[in-house]
Protein backbone atom coordinates (compact mmCIF):
# COMPACT_ATOMS: atom_id res chain seq x y z
CA UNK A 1 0.00 0.00 0.00
CA UNK A 2 3.21 2.08 0.48
CA UNK A 3 4.08 2.71 -3.21
CA UNK A 4 0.62 3.49 -4.17
CA UNK A 5 0.73 6.19 -1.54
CA UNK A 6 4.02 7.34 -2.60
CA UNK A 7 2.68 7.11 -6.03
CA UNK A 8 -0.32 8.82 -6.06
CA UNK A 9 -0.25 11.18 -2.60
CA UNK A 10 -3.33 10.28 -1.75
CA UNK A 11 -4.56 7.67 1.13
CA UNK A 12 -4.96 4.20 0.07
CA UNK A 13 -7.79 1.67 1.10
CA UNK A 14 -6.45 -2.00 1.63
CA UNK A 15 -8.94 -5.20 1.42
CA UNK A 16 -8.97 -4.63 5.40
CA UNK A 17 -11.15 -1.73 5.00
CA UNK A 18 -13.94 -3.98 3.92
CA UNK A 19 -17.20 -3.63 1.36
CA UNK A 20 -18.97 -0.99 4.18
CA UNK A 21 -15.97 1.42 4.71
CA UNK A 22 -15.68 1.29 0.94
CA UNK A 23 -19.67 2.24 0.16
CA UNK A 24 -19.08 5.28 2.58
CA UNK A 25 -15.99 6.44 1.48
CA UNK A 26 -17.55 5.94 -2.58
CA UNK A 27 -20.39 8.17 -1.50
CA UNK A 28 -18.19 10.72 0.19
CA UNK A 29 -16.11 14.02 -0.68
CA UNK A 30 -13.76 14.12 1.90
CA UNK A 31 -12.96 17.42 1.14
CA UNK A 32 -15.86 18.65 1.91
CA UNK A 33 -16.97 16.42 4.47
CA UNK A 34 -13.94 16.90 6.91
CA UNK A 35 -12.97 20.67 5.80
CA UNK A 36 -10.39 20.93 8.45
CA UNK A 37 -8.31 18.86 11.55
CA UNK A 38 -10.96 17.62 13.36
CA UNK A 39 -8.78 15.99 15.69
CA UNK A 40 -8.75 18.67 18.84
CA UNK A 41 -12.76 18.62 18.73
CA UNK A 42 -12.41 14.76 18.97
CA UNK A 43 -10.26 14.74 21.66
CA UNK A 44 -11.82 17.22 23.68
CA UNK A 45 -15.31 15.40 23.43
CA UNK A 46 -13.53 12.11 24.24
CA UNK A 47 -11.40 13.05 27.06
CA UNK A 48 -13.25 16.04 28.72
CA UNK A 49 -10.93 18.36 27.67
CA UNK A 50 -7.78 19.70 25.24
CA UNK A 51 -5.59 16.89 23.71
CA UNK A 52 -2.32 17.53 22.30
CA UNK A 53 -0.73 16.64 18.91
CA UNK A 54 2.89 15.94 17.71
CA UNK A 55 3.48 17.98 15.03
CA UNK A 56 4.84 15.05 13.07
CA UNK A 57 3.16 11.31 12.68
CA UNK A 58 6.26 9.35 14.19
CA UNK A 59 6.86 5.83 12.71
CA UNK A 60 9.76 3.45 12.90
CA UNK A 61 12.94 3.49 11.63
CA UNK A 62 13.00 2.69 7.95
CA UNK A 63 13.65 -1.16 7.48
CA UNK A 64 17.10 -2.42 6.60
CA UNK A 65 15.91 -5.23 4.89
CA UNK A 66 13.48 -3.38 2.44
CA UNK A 67 16.75 -1.09 1.71
CA UNK A 68 16.49 -0.52 -1.49
CA UNK A 69 13.55 -2.39 -2.56
CA UNK A 70 10.78 0.29 -2.17
CA UNK A 71 10.06 3.78 -3.66
CA UNK A 72 8.84 4.85 -7.19
CA UNK A 73 11.86 4.62 -8.98
CA UNK A 74 12.49 0.89 -7.97
CA UNK A 75 9.07 0.14 -8.80
CA UNK A 76 9.18 1.88 -12.40
CA UNK A 77 12.32 0.24 -12.61
CA UNK A 78 10.81 -3.27 -12.29
CA UNK A 79 7.34 -2.43 -15.06
CA UNK A 80 10.14 -1.32 -17.23
CA UNK A 81 12.51 -4.80 -16.76
CA UNK A 82 10.02 -7.21 -16.15
CA UNK A 83 6.96 -6.01 -18.76
CA UNK A 84 8.87 -3.86 -20.49
CA UNK A 85 6.52 -1.13 -19.72
CA UNK A 86 7.51 2.56 -19.99
CA UNK A 87 6.02 5.01 -17.94
CA UNK A 88 6.19 8.95 -19.03
CA UNK A 89 7.63 11.44 -16.45
CA UNK A 90 7.00 15.28 -16.44
CA UNK A 91 11.10 14.78 -16.33
CA UNK A 92 11.56 11.93 -18.87
CA UNK A 93 9.15 13.88 -21.62
CA UNK A 94 11.20 17.43 -21.41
Amino acid sequence: MGIMHELTGLPVLSAYHGPEVTAVLARTQLTKSVPHDVRPALGEALFHGPVSYPASNPGPPPSRIRAGLSGVATFLGVLRRTYGVEVLTSASSS
